[in-house]
């Protein structure tokens, strides 16, 4: 409830203040929270351990991690400006890599699945992708609390975004508006069901969500990889990377092996990436988890049966 008040409080104030002053609150509500969030500070450090390398410097280490907490508010404050927004002008502030693989996707009629990841300002991105003139929705994790989700859904959807929780009734939507030519976004560098493929990710195994790829092939439509990047105050960069080349025809999306291909095809881009923005990863879950749930049942299990030995 306190977050859902906070997120009220902002979404009444920002608008009413000088835009560089939200941006500079922004950096300071990012640095406050990176003090004061020891679990989250934790899990960012700990992720960016694994993109930044073993070797990495404790300075840099520290001063990336706090680069992800200012980027989380930031994006925050284009979460709450977006009513405000005149896609036009935002537009114009955008540097465009890569349109013409949406367009050419696009105008194969067949629908678009981009996938993309917590990298960046993605709202930026679908806002943007929606405004050049075709149907969009993103599939999102449904949040603990309605009464928040339905706030955030709303600030998304007031310029024409449409969400889509991730359940059966969700998905089911997206299939629909994937057969009918239009574009669904998908983030991709996070398990949040928790039925992904375990594979190498950044050089250590991850369990990566197989959706996008199921979409594609279920539907027929296009998979373009795509990231919405922060290149400073009022610019932006949105990049689309060629159609990863999926095949054709009916159950391809029940193929294991077909499927973790084009998982680790992803995956290897995402990768690409994050090592190049680490500083805008914004995932506050561990990738990486220290062991998985039966190693640590084992290892209780190993602990219980020493102390009943005895010395």
């Amino acid at each position: 409830m306190l977050l859902y008040l906070v997120f009220q409080l902002a979404r009444l104030l920002l608008p009413l203040l000088p835009e560089r002053l939200t941006y500079a609150l922004a950096t300071g509500a990012g640095d406050l929270a990176y003090l004061l969030y020891a679990p989250g500070r934790r899990v960012v450090r700990d992720n960016l351990r694994h993109v930044l390398g073993p070797n990495v410097s404790p300075g840099r280490l520290r001063r990336t991690t706090r680069e992800v907490f200012r980027t989380t508010a930031r994006n925050y404050v284009n979460l709450f400006l977006l009513p405000q927004v005149d896609l036009d002008t935002l537009d114009r502030q955008v540097l465009w890599q890569g349109l013409p693989y949406f367009e050419e996707a696009l105008a194969r009629g067949q629908g678009m699945v981009l996938a993309g990841a917590h990298l960046g300002s993605f709202d930026i991105l679908s806002q943007l992708a929606a405004h050049r003139g075709t149907p969009l929705a993103v599939l999102v994790e449904p949040l603990r609390q309605p009464q928040l989700f339905r706030l955030v859904a709303g600030l998304r959807s007031s310029l024409g975004l449409r969400m889509l929780p991730t359940t059966p009734a969700g998905i089911k939507t997206a299939i629909k508006l994937l057969r009918a030519g239009g574009v669904v976004g998908i983030l991709c560098d996070r398990d949040i069901q928790h039925r992904g493929l375990r594979l190498d990710f950044f050089g250590e195994e991850a369990s990566l969500p197989t959706g996008a790829v199921e979409l594609a092939l279920r539907t027929g439509a296009a998979l373009v990889p795509c990231f919405g990047l922060r290149l400073g105050f009022r610019r932006y960069a949105i990049c689309f990377e060629p159609p990863l080349d999926l095949p054709e025809g009916e159950g391809l999306e029940r193929d294991p092996a077909l499927v973790r291909t084009h998982v680790v095809r992803l995956a290897q881009i995402i990768e690409s990436y994050v090592r190049k923005y680490p500083g805008q990863w914004v995932v506050f879950e561990r990738i990486w988890p220290d062991a998985t749930p039966q190693q640590r049942a084992r290892s209780r299990l190993n602990i219980k049966v020493s102390s009943r030995r005895g010395p």
